[in-house]
């Protein structure tokens, strides 16, 4: 009888903050391809799975956001192109370029931010040249 009370107090309690309507979201489903030209320029490639919200992606080499809000990023020497249009499908490709840079150390990471707020996931990561 006790437990059973424990129970019912702990839904209610759960129901009454509003944390039993809460629904999780998970980020998309998606495979990639990285290929290097050279230790300045990288290409990804979308290779199948889930089309991705293009605002929602984030593209960072180490510190450096690449590509941002469905834009590759373009300042200085930094050349991004690629992904263009609200959706990022199979088959579309990223263009990761600064001549002026070495990225053989870094980590190119591509992270989904969950439109409802609140958290982010890495969804693909690879070291530059591996």
């Amino acid at each position: 009888m006790v437990a059973v009370t424990v129970i019912l107090a702990s839904v209610v309690g759960a129901l009454v903050l509003g944390q039993g309507n809460e629904a999780t979201t998970t980020p998309p489903q998606a495979s990639f391809e990285f290929t290097f030209e050279s230790s300045s320029v990288a290409t990804i490639t979308h290779e199948g799975g889930e089309d991705l919200t293009a605002s929602d992606i984030e593209v960072t080499v180490g510190d450096e956001v690449m590509y941002e809000d469905g834009s590759a990023i373009t300042a200085g020497d930094l050349n991004n192109s690629g992904w263009t249009g609200d959706a990022i499908s199979s088959g579309q490709t990223l263009e990761l370029k600064n001549t002026s840079a070495d990225y053989s150390d870094e980590t190119i990471r591509i992270v989904w931010n969950d439109p409802s707020g609140g958290s982010s996931n890495s969804i693909a990561d690879r070291e530059w040249g591996n």
